[in-house]
Protein backbone atom coordinates (compact mmCIF):
# COMPACT_ATOMS: atom_id res chain seq x y z
CA UNK A 1 0.00 0.00 0.00
CA UNK A 2 1.43 3.02 -1.10
CA UNK A 3 2.07 6.29 1.47
CA UNK A 4 0.53 9.06 1.53
CA UNK A 5 2.24 12.48 -0.13
CA UNK A 6 4.19 14.40 2.18
CA UNK A 7 2.65 17.45 3.56
CA UNK A 8 6.09 19.90 4.21
CA UNK A 9 5.34 22.61 6.21
CA UNK A 10 8.28 24.35 6.72
CA UNK A 11 12.05 24.37 6.93
CA UNK A 12 14.11 25.34 9.78
CA UNK A 13 16.56 27.09 10.05
CA UNK A 14 14.29 29.49 6.76
CA UNK A 15 18.02 30.63 5.34
CA UNK A 16 21.40 29.05 4.67
CA UNK A 17 24.61 31.21 3.24
CA UNK A 18 25.80 30.23 -0.14
CA UNK A 19 29.12 28.02 0.13
CA UNK A 20 27.80 26.17 2.95
CA UNK A 21 26.72 23.11 4.23
CA UNK A 22 23.62 23.49 6.87
CA UNK A 23 21.72 21.10 8.82
CA UNK A 24 18.05 21.64 8.57
CA UNK A 25 14.56 20.17 9.80
CA UNK A 26 11.35 19.98 8.59
CA UNK A 27 8.01 20.13 10.24
CA UNK A 28 4.77 19.01 8.73
CA UNK A 29 3.46 15.31 8.13
CA UNK A 30 5.94 13.80 6.14
CA UNK A 31 4.85 10.14 5.57
CA UNK A 32 7.24 7.47 4.80
CA UNK A 33 11.01 8.28 5.32
CA UNK A 34 13.18 9.04 3.37
CA UNK A 35 11.23 11.17 1.08
CA UNK A 36 12.63 12.61 -2.37
CA UNK A 37 13.68 16.22 -3.25
CA UNK A 38 13.19 18.75 -6.17
CA UNK A 39 14.05 22.15 -6.08
CA UNK A 40 14.35 24.91 -8.27
CA UNK A 41 17.44 25.49 -8.39
CA UNK A 42 20.83 23.08 -9.52
CA UNK A 43 23.17 24.68 -7.06
CA UNK A 44 21.22 23.38 -4.23
CA UNK A 45 21.12 19.04 -2.53
CA UNK A 46 19.29 18.53 0.03
CA UNK A 47 20.33 14.95 1.08
CA UNK A 48 17.45 13.34 3.97
CA UNK A 49 19.12 11.75 6.95
CA UNK A 50 18.86 8.32 8.43
CA UNK A 51 16.79 10.25 11.21
CA UNK A 52 13.81 12.02 10.28
CA UNK A 53 12.82 15.01 9.65
CA UNK A 54 16.46 16.22 9.23
CA UNK A 55 18.39 16.94 5.51
CA UNK A 56 21.79 18.25 5.35
CA UNK A 57 21.84 21.23 2.84
CA UNK A 58 24.54 21.69 0.29
CA UNK A 59 24.71 24.94 -0.96
CA UNK A 60 26.91 25.82 -4.18
CA UNK A 61 29.33 28.81 -3.94
CA UNK A 62 28.16 29.92 -7.18
CA UNK A 63 24.34 29.67 -6.09
CA UNK A 64 22.49 33.21 -6.56
CA UNK A 65 21.01 34.91 -3.30
CA UNK A 66 17.26 35.06 -2.95
CA UNK A 67 14.24 32.89 -2.26
CA UNK A 68 13.83 29.14 -3.70
CA UNK A 69 11.48 26.11 -3.82
CA UNK A 70 11.51 22.65 -2.36
CA UNK A 71 8.92 20.06 -2.69
CA UNK A 72 9.54 16.62 -0.96
CA UNK A 73 7.58 13.40 -2.94
CA UNK A 74 6.94 10.11 -3.12
CA UNK A 75 4.83 7.93 -5.06
CA UNK A 76 1.87 9.41 -4.23
CA UNK A 77 2.57 13.00 -4.97
CA UNK A 78 4.35 16.41 -3.67
CA UNK A 79 4.31 18.76 -0.94
CA UNK A 80 3.25 22.05 -1.94
CA UNK A 81 6.26 24.18 -2.59
CA UNK A 82 7.84 25.69 0.98
CA UNK A 83 10.09 28.75 0.65
CA UNK A 84 13.82 28.97 1.75
CA UNK A 85 16.07 32.03 1.51
CA UNK A 86 20.03 31.79 0.46
CA UNK A 87 21.71 34.54 1.60
CA UNK A 88 25.46 36.19 1.00
CA UNK A 89 26.53 35.33 4.58
CA UNK A 90 24.67 33.07 6.81
CA UNK A 91 22.69 33.74 9.10
CA UNK A 92 23.04 33.85 12.92
CA UNK A 93 21.39 30.94 14.57
CA UNK A 94 18.78 32.07 17.47
CA UNK A 95 20.03 29.67 20.93
CA UNK A 96 18.18 28.66 23.32
CA UNK A 97 17.01 29.14 25.81
CA UNK A 98 16.50 32.68 25.23
CA UNK A 99 12.92 33.31 27.23
CA UNK A 100 13.91 35.16 30.11
CA UNK A 101 15.21 38.79 29.62
CA UNK A 102 17.11 39.26 32.78
CA UNK A 103 19.35 35.81 31.69
CA UNK A 104 21.08 36.86 28.51
CA UNK A 105 24.07 36.26 27.72
CA UNK A 106 26.85 38.87 25.79
CA UNK A 107 25.05 41.60 23.80
CA UNK A 108 24.92 41.71 19.99
CA UNK A 109 27.18 44.88 19.05
CA UNK A 110 27.07 44.33 15.22
CA UNK A 111 24.17 44.57 13.15
CA UNK A 112 23.16 40.53 12.52
CA UNK A 113 20.37 38.40 11.00
CA UNK A 114 18.98 35.62 12.57
CA UNK A 115 16.88 32.84 11.98
CA UNK A 116 14.83 31.44 14.20
CA UNK A 117 11.66 29.87 15.51
CA UNK A 118 8.72 29.90 18.22
CA UNK A 119 8.69 26.25 18.23
CA UNK A 120 6.29 25.98 21.42
CA UNK A 121 3.07 27.52 22.63
CA UNK A 122 4.01 31.14 24.98
CA UNK A 123 7.24 30.90 23.58
CA UNK A 124 9.09 34.45 23.51
CA UNK A 125 12.51 34.77 21.98
CA UNK A 126 14.93 37.40 23.38
CA UNK A 127 18.04 39.18 22.45
CA UNK A 128 20.37 41.37 24.37
CA UNK A 129 21.28 44.22 21.92
CA UNK A 130 24.16 47.09 22.71
CA UNK A 131 22.89 51.08 21.51
CA UNK A 132 24.94 53.66 21.41
CA UNK A 133 23.10 57.61 22.31
CA UNK A 134 21.57 58.43 19.04
CA UNK A 135 22.10 55.55 17.03
CA UNK A 136 18.38 54.44 15.71
CA UNK A 137 17.57 50.17 16.24
CA UNK A 138 15.87 48.53 13.06
CA UNK A 139 14.50 45.72 14.21
CA UNK A 140 12.36 43.90 10.92
CA UNK A 141 11.31 39.55 11.08
CA UNK A 142 10.14 38.07 8.30
CA UNK A 143 7.95 35.20 8.92
CA UNK A 144 4.43 35.82 7.01
CA UNK A 145 6.05 36.37 3.72
CA UNK A 146 7.62 32.26 4.16
CA UNK A 147 3.73 31.45 4.76
CA UNK A 148 5.24 30.87 8.46
CA UNK A 149 1.84 30.65 10.92
CA UNK A 150 2.52 33.06 13.20
CA UNK A 151 1.35 37.13 13.37
CA UNK A 152 4.82 38.26 14.88
CA UNK A 153 5.07 40.97 17.44
CA UNK A 154 8.75 43.18 18.10
CA UNK A 155 8.92 44.71 21.21
CA UNK A 156 11.62 46.51 22.56
CA UNK A 157 12.76 46.74 26.62
CA UNK A 158 15.64 49.52 28.03
CA UNK A 159 17.79 47.89 30.71
CA UNK A 160 15.41 48.60 33.57
CA UNK A 161 12.53 46.81 31.59
CA UNK A 162 10.61 49.27 30.45
CA UNK A 163 8.95 49.15 27.06
CA UNK A 164 10.59 51.61 24.19
CA UNK A 165 8.72 50.45 21.32
CA UNK A 166 6.21 47.67 19.77
CA UNK A 167 5.03 46.45 16.36
CA UNK A 168 3.36 43.89 15.24
CA UNK A 169 3.02 44.71 11.58
CA UNK A 170 4.81 46.69 8.60
CA UNK A 171 2.00 48.13 6.87
CA UNK A 172 2.47 45.59 4.13
CA UNK A 173 2.13 42.32 5.63
CA UNK A 174 1.70 40.73 9.01
CA UNK A 175 5.55 40.94 9.56
CA UNK A 176 6.68 43.40 12.15
CA UNK A 177 8.87 46.46 11.35
CA UNK A 178 10.29 48.77 14.55
CA UNK A 179 12.69 51.31 14.92
CA UNK A 180 13.81 52.78 18.39
CA UNK A 181 16.27 56.17 18.34
CA UNK A 182 18.58 55.62 21.66
CA UNK A 183 19.19 58.50 23.92
CA UNK A 184 22.04 57.17 25.85
CA UNK A 185 24.32 54.21 25.51
CA UNK A 186 23.11 50.90 27.23
CA UNK A 187 21.81 47.22 26.49
CA UNK A 188 18.20 46.71 25.44
CA UNK A 189 16.44 43.42 25.00
CA UNK A 190 14.64 42.66 21.49
CA UNK A 191 11.54 40.17 22.10
CA UNK A 192 9.69 38.10 19.83
CA UNK A 193 6.43 36.33 20.14
CA UNK A 194 3.29 35.75 18.30
CA UNK A 195 -0.04 34.89 17.85
CA UNK A 196 -1.64 32.15 15.49
CA UNK A 197 -2.57 32.58 12.09
CA UNK A 198 -5.10 32.56 10.87
CA UNK A 199 -6.76 33.75 14.29
CA UNK A 200 -7.89 31.20 16.77
CA UNK A 201 -10.61 31.62 19.09
CA UNK A 202 -7.19 30.70 21.77
CA UNK A 203 -5.67 34.29 22.29
CA UNK A 204 -2.50 33.06 23.88
CA UNK A 205 1.42 33.43 22.14
CA UNK A 206 1.36 30.75 19.62
CA UNK A 207 4.35 28.35 18.53
CA UNK A 208 5.07 25.06 16.47
CA UNK A 209 7.84 23.60 14.78
CA UNK A 210 6.48 25.09 11.44
CA UNK A 211 6.95 29.28 13.26
CA UNK A 212 9.74 30.26 11.65
CA UNK A 213 11.01 33.50 10.95
CA UNK A 214 13.91 35.49 9.60
CA UNK A 215 14.97 39.12 12.45
CA UNK A 216 17.63 41.22 11.08
CA UNK A 217 19.09 43.72 13.91
CA UNK A 218 20.50 47.01 12.53
CA UNK A 219 21.92 49.67 13.42
CA UNK A 220 23.41 50.39 9.70
CA UNK A 221 21.95 52.55 7.01
CA UNK A 222 18.29 51.57 6.42
CA UNK A 223 16.36 52.41 3.72
CA UNK A 224 12.37 52.61 4.76
CA UNK A 225 10.78 54.71 0.96
CA UNK A 226 12.18 56.73 -1.39
CA UNK A 227 10.40 59.79 -3.19
CA UNK A 228 9.22 59.89 -5.47
CA UNK A 229 7.54 56.34 -5.06
CA UNK A 230 8.16 55.06 -8.42
CA UNK A 231 11.09 54.39 -10.48
CA UNK A 232 11.41 54.34 -14.40
CA UNK A 233 13.05 51.37 -15.89
CA UNK A 234 14.97 53.73 -18.04
CA UNK A 235 16.27 57.11 -17.36
CA UNK A 236 16.98 59.24 -14.33
CA UNK A 237 16.41 57.17 -11.14
CA UNK A 238 17.94 59.56 -8.67
CA UNK A 239 15.52 59.56 -5.71
CA UNK A 240 15.75 61.08 -2.48
CA UNK A 241 16.13 57.87 0.05
CA UNK A 242 14.34 58.14 3.26
CA UNK A 243 14.71 55.84 6.42
CA UNK A 244 17.17 55.77 9.54
CA UNK A 245 21.13 55.66 10.16
CA UNK A 246 21.04 57.36 6.70
CA UNK A 247 24.63 59.23 6.55
CA UNK A 248 23.30 61.21 3.50
CA UNK A 249 21.79 64.72 3.28
CA UNK A 250 18.19 63.69 3.23
CA UNK A 251 17.57 66.20 0.70
CA UNK A 252 20.52 65.16 -1.78
CA UNK A 253 19.23 62.40 -4.50
CA UNK A 254 21.28 59.20 -5.85
CA UNK A 255 20.45 56.52 -8.05
CA UNK A 256 20.07 53.15 -7.55
CA UNK A 257 23.04 50.91 -8.16
CA UNK A 258 20.37 48.12 -9.16
CA UNK A 259 16.42 47.61 -9.92
CA UNK A 260 15.27 43.80 -9.49
CA UNK A 261 11.34 43.95 -11.01
CA UNK A 262 9.06 41.67 -9.02
CA UNK A 263 7.77 39.09 -11.30
CA UNK A 264 3.44 40.16 -12.40
CA UNK A 265 3.59 42.84 -10.00
CA UNK A 266 4.05 46.76 -10.66
CA UNK A 267 6.96 47.30 -8.37
CA UNK A 268 10.45 46.06 -8.09
CA UNK A 269 13.45 46.30 -4.88
CA UNK A 270 16.26 48.56 -5.64
CA UNK A 271 19.38 48.59 -3.57
CA UNK A 272 20.64 52.04 -3.19
CA UNK A 273 24.66 52.90 -2.11
CA UNK A 274 25.85 52.29 1.15
CA UNK A 275 22.53 51.13 2.10
CA UNK A 276 22.35 47.12 2.54
CA UNK A 277 18.96 46.47 2.30
CA UNK A 278 16.26 46.92 -0.76
CA UNK A 279 13.73 49.47 -0.36
CA UNK A 280 10.17 48.58 -2.15
CA UNK A 281 9.11 51.00 -5.77
CA UNK A 282 7.06 51.35 -8.39
CA UNK A 283 7.98 51.07 -11.56
CA UNK A 284 6.50 50.97 -15.38
CA UNK A 285 5.82 54.84 -15.85
CA UNK A 286 8.71 56.94 -17.61
CA UNK A 287 6.89 60.15 -15.92
CA UNK A 288 7.00 59.89 -11.69
CA UNK A 289 6.78 63.63 -10.17
CA UNK A 290 5.93 65.08 -6.89
CA UNK A 291 2.88 66.58 -5.71
CA UNK A 292 4.35 70.46 -5.88
CA UNK A 293 5.65 69.78 -9.86
CA UNK A 294 2.18 68.54 -10.99
CA UNK A 295 1.20 71.94 -12.13
CA UNK A 296 -2.69 73.07 -13.57
CA UNK A 297 -3.26 69.84 -16.15
CA UNK A 298 -1.39 66.61 -15.83
CA UNK A 299 -0.75 64.36 -19.23
CA UNK A 300 -1.55 61.03 -18.73
CA UNK A 301 0.26 58.50 -18.40
CA UNK A 302 2.31 59.86 -15.08
CA UNK A 303 2.47 59.79 -11.56
CA UNK A 304 2.13 61.78 -8.75
CA UNK A 305 3.52 61.07 -5.77
CA UNK A 306 2.23 63.49 -2.92
CA UNK A 307 1.27 63.26 1.03
CA UNK A 308 -1.91 64.39 2.86
CA UNK A 309 -0.64 66.47 5.55
CA UNK A 310 -3.63 67.74 7.54
CA UNK A 311 -6.65 65.73 8.40
CA UNK A 312 -9.30 65.68 6.09
CA UNK A 313 -7.14 67.00 3.20
CA UNK A 314 -8.14 66.23 -0.40
CA UNK A 315 -5.59 66.29 -2.94
CA UNK A 316 -7.08 67.13 -6.50
CA UNK A 317 -5.49 66.73 -9.64
CA UNK A 318 -7.01 68.16 -13.00
CA UNK A 319 -6.41 65.99 -16.55
CA UNK A 320 -7.40 65.99 -19.82
CA UNK A 321 -9.66 62.83 -21.53
CA UNK A 322 -10.71 62.09 -24.62
CA UNK A 323 -14.28 60.80 -25.25
CA UNK A 324 -14.36 56.99 -24.70
CA UNK A 325 -10.66 56.89 -23.62
CA UNK A 326 -9.78 54.43 -20.80
CA UNK A 327 -8.05 55.54 -18.25
CA UNK A 328 -6.68 53.27 -15.09
CA UNK A 329 -6.35 54.94 -12.21
CA UNK A 330 -4.68 54.00 -8.80
CA UNK A 331 -3.50 54.98 -5.73
CA UNK A 332 -0.55 53.12 -3.98
CA UNK A 333 0.07 53.17 -0.33
CA UNK A 334 -0.73 50.23 1.99
CA UNK A 335 1.99 48.48 -0.71
CA UNK A 336 4.63 50.70 1.01
CA UNK A 337 3.77 50.14 4.36
CA UNK A 338 2.07 53.67 4.90
CA UNK A 339 -1.25 54.01 6.91
CA UNK A 340 -3.01 55.88 4.47
CA UNK A 341 -6.48 53.78 3.61
CA UNK A 342 -6.68 56.03 0.46
CA UNK A 343 -9.87 56.87 -1.61
CA UNK A 344 -10.11 57.57 -5.37
CA UNK A 345 -12.42 59.71 -7.13
CA UNK A 346 -12.74 61.03 -10.49
CA UNK A 347 -14.87 64.62 -11.33
CA UNK A 348 -16.11 66.11 -14.06
CA UNK A 349 -15.51 69.85 -14.87
CA UNK A 350 -18.07 71.07 -12.30
CA UNK A 351 -17.24 68.57 -9.67
CA UNK A 352 -19.41 65.81 -10.13
CA UNK A 353 -18.28 62.66 -9.23
CA UNK A 354 -18.14 60.37 -11.98
CA UNK A 355 -16.34 57.07 -10.31
CA UNK A 356 -15.34 56.40 -6.41
CA UNK A 357 -12.78 53.77 -5.65
CA UNK A 358 -11.91 52.54 -1.91
CA UNK A 359 -10.28 49.05 -1.87
CA UNK A 360 -8.95 46.91 -4.77
CA UNK A 361 -7.06 43.69 -4.10
CA UNK A 362 -6.09 45.24 -1.01
CA UNK A 363 -6.49 48.92 0.77
CA UNK A 364 -5.34 50.23 -1.88
CA UNK A 365 -8.17 51.76 -4.63
CA UNK A 366 -7.85 51.13 -8.42
CA UNK A 367 -10.38 52.07 -11.07
CA UNK A 368 -10.81 51.61 -15.29
CA UNK A 369 -12.30 54.79 -16.03
CA UNK A 370 -13.92 55.63 -19.53
CA UNK A 371 -14.27 59.33 -20.29
CA UNK A 372 -17.48 60.36 -21.55
CA UNK A 373 -16.78 63.24 -23.39
CA UNK A 374 -13.45 65.26 -23.90
CA UNK A 375 -12.89 67.55 -21.38
CA UNK A 376 -11.02 68.39 -18.19
CA UNK A 377 -11.37 65.98 -15.44
CA UNK A 378 -10.24 65.78 -11.67
CA UNK A 379 -8.57 63.20 -9.77
CA UNK A 380 -9.09 63.49 -6.33
CA UNK A 381 -7.01 61.43 -3.12
CA UNK A 382 -8.50 61.73 0.33
CA UNK A 383 -8.01 59.31 3.83
CA UNK A 384 -10.99 57.03 4.13
CA UNK A 385 -10.48 58.10 8.14
CA UNK A 386 -9.90 61.18 7.15
CA UNK A 387 -6.52 61.28 9.68
CA UNK A 388 -3.28 62.45 8.98
CA UNK A 389 0.25 61.24 10.11
CA UNK A 390 3.11 63.13 8.70
CA UNK A 391 5.49 60.47 7.44
CA UNK A 392 2.81 58.92 5.24
CA UNK A 393 2.63 58.91 1.65
CA UNK A 394 1.07 57.94 -1.45
CA UNK A 395 1.47 57.22 -5.09
CA UNK A 396 -1.59 58.75 -7.85
CA UNK A 397 -0.97 56.78 -11.24
CA UNK A 398 -3.05 57.29 -14.30
CA UNK A 399 -1.82 54.96 -16.90
CA UNK A 400 -3.47 54.22 -20.76
CA UNK A 401 -4.61 50.52 -20.15
CA UNK A 402 -2.37 47.57 -21.18
CA UNK A 403 -3.21 44.98 -22.93
CA UNK A 404 -2.13 41.23 -21.79
CA UNK A 405 -2.52 38.04 -20.29
CA UNK A 406 -1.50 36.66 -17.10
CA UNK A 407 -2.31 32.65 -17.44
CA UNK A 408 -2.83 30.73 -14.00
CA UNK A 409 -2.88 26.88 -13.52
CA UNK A 410 -5.93 25.80 -11.40
CA UNK A 411 -3.19 23.62 -9.24
CA UNK A 412 0.51 23.12 -8.08
CA UNK A 413 -0.03 19.18 -8.51
CA UNK A 414 -2.31 16.87 -10.28
CA UNK A 415 -2.39 12.67 -9.37
CA UNK A 416 -4.35 10.54 -12.27
CA UNK A 417 -4.45 6.90 -12.39
CA UNK A 418 -3.32 4.65 -14.77
CA UNK A 419 -6.43 4.36 -17.69
CA UNK A 420 -8.07 8.17 -16.99
CA UNK A 421 -9.13 11.14 -18.55
CA UNK A 422 -8.46 14.12 -16.55
CA UNK A 423 -8.86 18.20 -16.70
CA UNK A 424 -6.53 20.77 -16.44
CA UNK A 425 -8.33 24.45 -16.25
CA UNK A 426 -5.98 27.28 -16.97
CA UNK A 427 -7.20 30.91 -16.90
CA UNK A 428 -5.62 32.82 -19.30
CA UNK A 429 -5.87 36.31 -17.44
CA UNK A 430 -7.10 38.73 -20.60
CA UNK A 431 -6.47 41.96 -19.73
CA UNK A 432 -8.19 45.22 -20.73
CA UNK A 433 -9.81 43.72 -24.04
CA UNK A 434 -6.68 41.48 -24.86
CA UNK A 435 -7.91 38.79 -27.67
CA UNK A 436 -5.15 37.37 -29.53
CA UNK A 437 -5.64 33.58 -29.79
CA UNK A 438 -3.35 31.36 -28.35
CA UNK A 439 -2.91 27.41 -27.78
CA UNK A 440 -2.51 25.90 -24.02
CA UNK A 441 -0.19 22.66 -24.00
CA UNK A 442 1.62 20.63 -21.59
CA UNK A 443 5.03 20.19 -21.76
CA UNK A 444 7.63 18.13 -20.38
CA UNK A 445 5.17 14.55 -19.69
CA UNK A 446 5.89 10.62 -19.19
CA UNK A 447 5.84 8.12 -21.83
CA UNK A 448 2.22 7.02 -21.25
CA UNK A 449 0.22 10.31 -20.99
CA UNK A 450 -0.96 11.96 -23.82
CA UNK A 451 -2.14 15.73 -24.06
CA UNK A 452 -3.11 17.65 -27.04
CA UNK A 453 -2.30 21.10 -27.25
CA UNK A 454 -5.60 23.10 -27.08
CA UNK A 455 -6.27 25.98 -29.75
CA UNK A 456 -7.87 28.78 -27.55
CA UNK A 457 -9.98 31.80 -29.45
CA UNK A 458 -10.10 35.26 -29.10
CA UNK A 459 -13.28 35.20 -26.37
CA UNK A 460 -12.41 32.60 -24.52
CA UNK A 461 -11.14 33.17 -20.87
CA UNK A 462 -9.92 29.50 -20.13
CA UNK A 463 -8.92 26.65 -21.43
CA UNK A 464 -9.07 22.67 -20.68
CA UNK A 465 -6.43 20.72 -20.89
CA UNK A 466 -7.78 16.67 -21.48
CA UNK A 467 -4.89 14.81 -19.94
CA UNK A 468 -5.40 10.73 -20.81
CA UNK A 469 -3.05 8.46 -18.79
CA UNK A 470 -2.53 4.91 -20.44
CA UNK A 471 -3.80 1.66 -18.71
CA UNK A 472 -0.32 0.34 -18.74
CA UNK A 473 0.95 3.87 -17.85
CA UNK A 474 4.25 3.36 -15.38
CA UNK A 475 4.41 4.59 -12.04
CA UNK A 476 5.43 8.38 -12.57
CA UNK A 477 6.04 11.66 -9.83
CA UNK A 478 8.36 14.52 -11.09
CA UNK A 479 7.62 17.93 -12.39
CA UNK A 480 5.95 19.36 -15.61
CA UNK A 481 4.97 22.60 -17.07
CA UNK A 482 2.02 24.32 -18.65
CA UNK A 483 2.55 26.54 -21.55
CA UNK A 484 0.93 29.53 -22.91
CA UNK A 485 1.09 30.50 -26.34
CA UNK A 486 0.46 33.72 -28.29
CA UNK A 487 -0.71 32.47 -31.70
CA UNK A 488 -0.36 35.75 -33.78
CA UNK A 489 3.42 36.86 -31.87
CA UNK A 490 4.41 33.60 -31.54
CA UNK A 491 5.62 34.82 -27.37
CA UNK A 492 5.03 32.00 -25.45
CA UNK A 493 4.89 31.82 -21.07
CA UNK A 494 4.31 29.28 -18.11
CA UNK A 495 0.92 29.36 -16.66
CA UNK A 496 2.30 29.14 -13.19
CA UNK A 497 0.55 27.89 -10.05
CA UNK A 498 -0.09 31.16 -7.25
CA UNK A 499 1.34 30.58 -3.90
CA UNK A 500 -0.35 33.65 -2.73
CA UNK A 501 -3.67 33.27 -1.56
CA UNK A 502 -6.20 35.30 0.68
CA UNK A 503 -9.83 34.88 2.01
CA UNK A 504 -12.25 35.09 5.09
CA UNK A 505 -13.27 32.37 7.08
CA UNK A 506 -16.63 33.62 9.38
CA UNK A 507 -15.11 37.34 9.46
CA UNK A 508 -11.21 36.08 10.02
CA UNK A 509 -8.81 36.78 7.44
CA UNK A 510 -6.40 34.08 6.01
CA UNK A 511 -4.43 33.74 3.19
CA UNK A 512 -0.51 34.78 2.16
CA UNK A 513 -1.26 38.17 -0.05
CA UNK A 514 2.84 38.67 -0.39
CA UNK A 515 5.21 36.01 -0.33
CA UNK A 516 8.95 36.21 -0.71
CA UNK A 517 8.26 33.67 -3.92
CA UNK A 518 4.72 34.05 -5.32
CA UNK A 519 4.22 31.63 -8.12
CA UNK A 520 5.86 28.06 -9.10
CA UNK A 521 5.99 27.60 -12.99
CA UNK A 522 6.87 23.96 -12.21
CA UNK A 523 3.49 21.61 -11.19
CA UNK A 524 4.03 18.25 -10.52
CA UNK A 525 2.64 15.38 -11.94
CA UNK A 526 1.52 11.89 -10.33
CA UNK A 527 1.01 8.59 -12.35
CA UNK A 528 -0.28 5.79 -10.19
CA UNK A 529 -0.48 2.84 -12.10
CA UNK A 530 -2.99 0.37 -12.71
CA UNK A 531 -3.16 -2.18 -9.34
CA UNK A 532 -1.98 -5.84 -10.16
CA UNK A 533 -5.17 -8.05 -12.15
CA UNK A 534 -6.00 -10.24 -9.49
CA UNK A 535 -5.01 -14.30 -10.61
Amino acid sequence: MLAAPPALEQFHPVSAGIGTSNLLSASGALGSWPPKVWTSTDSVQLIPQSNSPNFVLLVASNAQPGPILIRLYNAEGSSLPRMLMLTQTQDEREKEPNDDWRELGDAITNSITISGRLDKAGDVDSFRVRVRAGQTLVSRLEAYVFGSPVDAVIRILDSRGVQLGLNHDDGMTLDPLLAVTAHQTEDWTLQVFGFSYPAGSDVRFHGSASCVYRMHISTDPWARHVVPLGIPLEGDGRRQVLGWNLSTDPSASMAPVRVEEVRDRPWARAWFPGVPHPVLVSVGLEREILEQEAGQELEVPLAVTGQLRRSGERDCYRFKAKKGQVIVASVSASVFGFSVDPVLEILDSSGKQLARADDGAGRDPELSWTSPEEGVYTACVSQLLRHAAPDDWYRLALELPAQGFRPRTSGHQFVFGAGTTNEITVALGRRHGFADPMEVSLKTSPAGVECAPVEVPATASEAKLKVRVDKGAAAFSGPVRVMVRNRRTQAEQPAPFELVTSGVDNGVPNGFQILAVEQVDDLWLTVTPSPPEKP
